[in-house]
């Protein structure tokens, strides 16, 4: 058994770190998770946005951009 593991200690060792990235993937994933659920929970605490009204004053002023063909003249 130990022979087949020093013959073969490099597929191992690409076993392992796809494990410990699989490990890291579901640990990063699941932290986002929690918080997304969070954020959902504490939803009903914060202003429903839903029912916010749209003020025009507060958009952006529109930018004017200039016809190709007025630079090229």
């Amino acid at each position: 058994m130990l022979e087949f593991i020093i013959a073969n200690w490099i597929i191992f060792v690409v076993v392992a770190i796809v494990l410990l990235l699989g490990l890291f993937g579901y640990i990063m994933d699941r932290k986002k998770y929690d918080e997304y659920r969070d954020e959902i929970i504490n939803e009903g605490v914060a202003a429903n946005t839903l029912s916010a009204h749209a003020n025009v004053s507060e958009v952006a002023p529109v930018v004017q951009v200039q016809d190709q063909n007025q630079n090229n003249q």
